[in-house]
């Protein structure tokens, strides 16, 4: 079985064949899909995503202008189960604001155990998912090995 991931890279898009080449020394298939504009995204959400699925999305990645329509949308898709921003600490005011209305949680690019916690939280809450499916820009944090290790369980 083939487990998805997409990523949604405004910036750095460099980073995705890096991304690509780790998925690849797992044990699993991965089917990874690149969208760098918020509006391919969205047309796109629910063929891409299947029912009940976790998504970790990068706020950065999203601009500024758009960022509260584009995750109204998302959420309106009905594709998405959990929706969590991730979030620079320079922007956890407005994910803060964002929190109930656009998204169910969010947490800091500073915070990697606290973000371990909640893929282990997601996997028991929604197995079936099992992190099929993120959106992230966490490269240049480091938890790209942890993320995959998490997806391959």
């Amino acid at each position: 079985m083939n487990r998805r991931i997409l990523l949604v890279f405004e910036k750095e898009p460099q980073h995705i064949s890096a991304f690509r080449e780790w998925l690849q020394l797992g044990q699993e298939d991965y089917d990874v899909e690149h969208i760098s504009m918020e509006e391919a995204f969205l047309q796109r959400v629910n063929d891409f995503f299947p029912a009940s699925c976790f998504v970790l999305l990068s706020l950065d990645s999203i601009s500024p202008a758009h960022r509260q329509s584009f995750l109204q949308r998302v959420r309106a898709s009905g594709s998405v189960a959990k929706l969590v921003l991730l979030v620079a600490p320079e922007l956890e005011d407005e994910a803060i604001d964002m929190v109930g209305a656009f998204a169910d949680d969010y947490v800091l690019t500073d915070s990697p155990k606290r973000l371990r916690l909640l893929l282990k939280q997601v996997q028991e809450k929604i197995p079936s998912c099992k992190m099929r499916c993120q959106s992230f820009n966490l490269l240049k944090m480091g938890l790209a090995p942890f993320l995959m290790a998490q997806m391959r369980r």
